[in-house]
């Protein structure tokens, strides 16, 4: 069990948004881990969300892979007005969240059947032509920031040495496929 230790890890956060008081706080997936979290994660994330909520700040999520992402996105239509920007499961759009002078992208993660599913005469044959399939279809504001947020395994990172190189035999996607997009 490592709720105490997620409850220090997010009180952590929510010191640091207190004091610098970001724009926004993205969570790029993996909320929980485990499609079937436990009442104790929920109430973690609760608590962690009205904390940020208490503090003015947006806050934008996607799921990951180990997210129910129909639980997630649930009551997202209502705590959207609390500037919680949860991302629904992926239907053929990239949902967009204007903060201040950005466009934050809501990409959850996907995989080549997700995409293929919403664009059936297309050839997706695999992670790159998914995303760069789903990518096309966002032209970003050249006059604003615009923020990718995914939740893939993209190739080239920096590794700082305690990193695998292959995750779960997830394909990579090419870092290219992000190039109209300011942050990702």
């Amino acid at each position: 069990d490592m709720s105490e230790d997620h409850r220090y890890v997010l009180s952590q956060v929510v010191s640091e948004a207190r004091e610098k008081h970001p724009d926004c706080v993205i969570i790029a997936g993996d909320v929980y881990d485990r499609t079937t979290p436990s009442e104790e994660s929920v109430s973690i994330l609760n608590d962690f969300l009205t904390s940020l909520h208490d503090l003015e700040i947006p806050v934008c999520i996607i799921s990951g892979n180990h997210d129910p992402e129909e639980r997630l996105s649930f009551l997202r239509d209502i705590v959207r007005k609390q500037n919680i920007f949860f991302s629904r499961p992926y239907d053929g759009i990239v949902e967009k969240v204007r903060i201040k002078n950005g466009d934050v992208y809501l990409l959850p993660y996907i995989r080549p059947a997700d995409v293929k599913k919403h664009f059936p005469d297309e050839e997706i044959s695999d992670i790159n032509s998914a995303m760069e399939r789903v990518l096309s279809a966002i032209t970003p504001d050249r006059e604003r920031i615009n923020i990718m947020v995914a939740h893939q395994y993209v190739s080239g990172a920096l590794l700082s040495g305690g990193e695998e190189m292959n995750i779960g035999g997830e394909t990579p996607v090419s870092p290219r496929v992000f190039d109209g997009f300011d942050y990702t």
